[in-house]
């Protein structure tokens, strides 16, 4: 692990109001690099869905960023695909598999692990909230030190 000074030196350390300081943030920032115009309303849609549950830190806006980007990567790949096929034809007459089904596995597969990630899937936005009323459940040493019954 590297020393603050050494931090300092390769220009890698972080000031505290750049780490998260446990607190959601109130507002949405504009997005500072997003693919395209799809990109930035998936950015907001996300961001305003994370906001709702309480669940939107500053630490967080940049994977927003990335799902985002994924997604619109995804989506041109797959207007691609549907344009010009699977398959196509190259200078040499072969057949081969349009490239942009592999761009489109790829921005899938980090879109996946970016939602898993920020809690926006069904499954683990479910298990956010078990874990939040697990929480809210009441401890009955605590109750009796605080005196209620």
């Amino acid at each position: 692990m590297k020393t603050n000074k050494q931090k300092q030196i390769a220009g890698t350390i972080r000031t505290s109001d750049e780490r998260n300081t446990g607190e959601p943030i109130e507002y949405i920032p504009e997005p500072k690099n997003t693919f395209n115009d799809f990109a930035r309303q998936v950015y907001f849609i996300v961001c305003e869905d994370l906001k709702s549950r309480s669940l939107l830190f500053k630490a967080d806006l940049h994977h927003v960023e990335g799902f985002s980007n994924d997604t619109a990567i995804y989506r041109e790949c797959m207007q691609d695909i549907v344009e010009n096929g699977i398959f196509y034809v190259d200078k040499n007459k072969q057949k081969r598999r349009n490239p942009a089904l592999i761009a489109m596995r790829s921005a899938m597969e980090s879109a996946n692990k970016t939602a898993k990630l920020l809690g926006i899937t069904p499954y683990y936005r479910d298990k956010i909230k078990m874990q939040s009323e697990v929480e809210k459940e009441s401890d009955p040493v605590a109750d009796l030190l605080l005196g209620r019954n």
